[in-house]
């Protein structure tokens, strides 16, 4: 029996040995036998640098001016939605107005299309085309003065100068690469009059394109309340939203704003939300959108 036992024991060293060589093999490609290289894993990327954000605001001011002058190259429409609330938040009131907006010699024809969903009136359309409230919002929006009136076109410009950006990386705005600026209030001794104590007190996003420099997105609201003349008018609070889209190459012009204003005339309080819709933008050569009277179908 002792002898068959050592046979069978000396028998099996060879498989034992053989088995050790294989598990000492894996060990070794697995951590690395002396004399071999490691194997390490690839290196992530560098980190992209921060861009030049110095840069990135003087080109987008740049820009922004060179779109707001190409509104008269174009046809569209614009849809207005105006809510008057009261200090619960309850609509009040409401109006709303669709125009197929075309460039004349000076300023811009307003044809009122539908007011409150309905045709409107000869009168009706005769008072809209006198108060030609996108000829005048276009000419303050272009002197960068914003807009006096509740719910009007405040200006990007202003936004644009403001000085205390802070770069917050890259997103996506409706697949489009963006630069995201945020921004704090801050006093400006160069903003003066109405609309810069606004600027300056207002916070929020900005979203640059980084193809072009155009003003893909805004998300602004007042920090702080704003009083003007003798404390008679002011805000307490105001939010203003902007989405920009491409409506030919190199040129993009607004597709939607939004108002949220809160103030006091008067020590009478105003509350107002306006959204304001562009579309079917055209060369303003080219035939009137469709719907226009005398378009045809």
């Amino acid at each position: 029996m002792g002898g068959a036992a050592a046979a069978i024991s000396l028998a099996s060293v060879p498989a034992v040995r053989a088995e050790v060589a294989a598990a000492g093999a894996a060990v070794d490609a697995a951590a690395g036998a002396p004399g071999r290289a490691l194997q390490t894993a690839p290196a992530p990327p560098a980190a992209e640098p921060p861009p030049d954000l110095d840069l990135i605001i003087r080109e987008a001011q740049r820009v922004q001016l060179e779109d707001s002058a190409a509104w008269p190259r174009f046809r569209f429409r614009r849809h207005v939605r105006t809510e008057h609330l009261d200090e619960d938040g309850s609509v009040t009131g409401s109006e709303d107005l669709e125009f197929v907006v075309t460039p004349k010699a000076e300023g811009f024809d307003e044809d009122l299309q539908r007011i409150d969903g309905r045709p409107p009136t000869p009168r009706e359309m005769s008072r809209h085309r006198r108060l030609a409230r996108f000829s005048r919002h276009y000419e303050e929006a272009r002197s960068g003065e914003g807009s006096g009136s509740l719910g009007g076109g405040y200006s990007l410009s202003l936004f644009l100068r403001q000085t205390s950006f802070r770069y917050a990386g890259r997103e996506e705005i409706g697949g489009v690469a963006c630069y995201r600026l945020d921004f704090s209030p801050q006093e400006r001794d160069d903003l003066k009059g109405y609309e810069g104590r606004l600027a300056g007190a207002m916070g929020g996003s900005l979203w640059i394109s980084v193809d072009g420099y155009h003003v893909a997105r805004a998300r602004t609201r007042m920090q702080r309340p704003v009083s003007i003349f003798l404390f008679l008018f002011g805000f307490r609070d105001l939010q203003v939203d902007f989405d920009g889209t491409p409506v030919a190459p190199g040129v993009w012009l607004p597709q939607r704003i939004e108002v949220r204003a809160d103030a006091r005339i008067s020590f009478w309080p105003v509350r107002r939300h306006s959204v304001v819709h562009y579309s079917e933008f055209s060369p303003a050569t080219e035939a009137p959108p469709a719907g226009t009277p005398g378009a045809g179908p």
